[in-house]
C-alpha cells in the first residue's frame, strides 16, 4: 500500500472545469512553478482541464525544501497524486517536467493505478540518452548564475538581486541536480502514444535527441519543431499553444 501524503499541497487547478471530458496535468522546468501554465486555460480546448504540478519548494510550497533526487521526487508525488488523478487524462512535462511526467507514468504503471491517454514532453532528451555535458548543479555561484544566463530561462530580476539569488539559487540548483543526477532504468515500454516538442534553436538538446523519445512508447510517436530555444513555450507561445491545441483536441476525439 502506498504512504499517504496530501495530494492538495502538489495539484494547483487553475480554473475548475466540472464539464471537462480531459484532465491536462502540467509538469514545470527547473526552477519553475505552476504558474508558468497561468495563461494555459484561454488556450486549450474547451472540454480540458488544465492542472499544473506544484513541486516542493517551488510557487506556493516555497517555504518547503526542495526534493534533489528524482526517484525520490516521483515516489512522493506518486503516493501523492497516483490514485487521485481523475481520468481520462494526459500528461505534459517541459525540461525537467518532461523526466518527471515519464517516470511518473511509469509509477503509475508499477503500482496498478489508472496510465495517462497521452504522453506529451518538450526540450528534454529521451531518458536513456546519457547527457555529454557536463553538470551545472554544483557550480561556484558567479559560474552557476551565468550558465543560467545563457539558458534564458530565469528572470534577469531574479539574477541581479542579490536577495533573490539566495532566495531561489538553493531551488534551481536543487532542480538541476535532479535532472543531471538522474539515471534511466530500463523497465516496459509505455503503451499511450507521446508527442515531443522541440525549439528549433535550442541549443542544449537537439531534434535528433528528441526523436529518441520514439523508444519509449508502443503506441504512436510524433516530434514537433517550434521556432524558438529552449524555452519556446515563453518565446513563441502563441503558436506552441496552437500546435499543442490541436494535438489535445485529437485526443478527444478520441475518448
Amino acid at each position: 500500500m502506498l504512504p499517504a501524503f496530501t495530494k492538495e499541497k502538489w495539484l494547483v487547478p487553475l480554473v475548475k472545469k466540472t464539464d471537462a471530458k480531459l484532465h491536462l496535468y502540467c509538469f514545470p522546468y527547473a526552477g519553475g512553478s505552476s504558474n508558468i501554465f497561468r495563461s494555459w486555460p484561454v488556450h486549450v480546448p474547451p472540454g480540458v482541464n488544465v492542472i499544473p504540478v506544484e513541486l516542493p519548494g517551488h510557487g506556493k510550497r516555497l517555504m518547503e525544501k526542495p526534493i534533489d533526487d528524482l526517484v525520490e521526487l516521483v515516489e512522493k508525488m506518486g503516493a501523492a497524486i497516483g490514485a487521485s488523478l481523475r481520468e481520462p487524462f494526459a500528461f505534459y512535462g517541459h525540461s525537467m517536467g518532461a523526466l518527471l511526467a515519464f517516470e511518473l507514468a511509469r509509477f503509475l504503471r508499477r503500482h496498478g493505478l489508472a496510465l495517462p491517454m497521452h504522453l506529451f514532453v518538450s526540450a528534454h532528451v529521451a531518458p536513456h540518452i546519457v547527457s555529454q555535458r557536463d553538470p551545472i548543479y554544483n557550480l561556484p555561484e558567479q559560474e552557476f548564475v551565468g550558465r543560467l544566463r545563457d539558458l534564458d530561462g530565469t528572470p534577469p530580476e531574479v539574477l541581479d538581486n542579490k536577495e533573490l539569488r539566495e532566495l531561489f539559487l538553493p531551488i534551481i540548483r536543487s532542480d538541476f541536480q535532479v535532472c543531471e543526477t538522474y539515471n534511466y532504468r530500463d523497465s516496459l515500454t509505455l503503451d499511450c502514444p507521446i508527442t515531443a516538442f522541440c525549439g528549433e534553436d535550442d541549443g542544449d538538446v537537439a531534434s535528433r535527441e528528441m526523436e529518441e523519445w520514439r523508444k519509449h512508447t508502443l503506441s504512436t510517436f510524433q516530434l514537433k519543431t517550434i521556432p524558438g530555444g529552449h524555452f519556446f513555450l515563453h518565446s513563441n507561445e502563441e503558436r506552441f499553444m496552437y500546435i499543442l491545441r490541436e494535438e489535445l483536441k485529437k485526443v478527444l476525439m478520441n475518448l
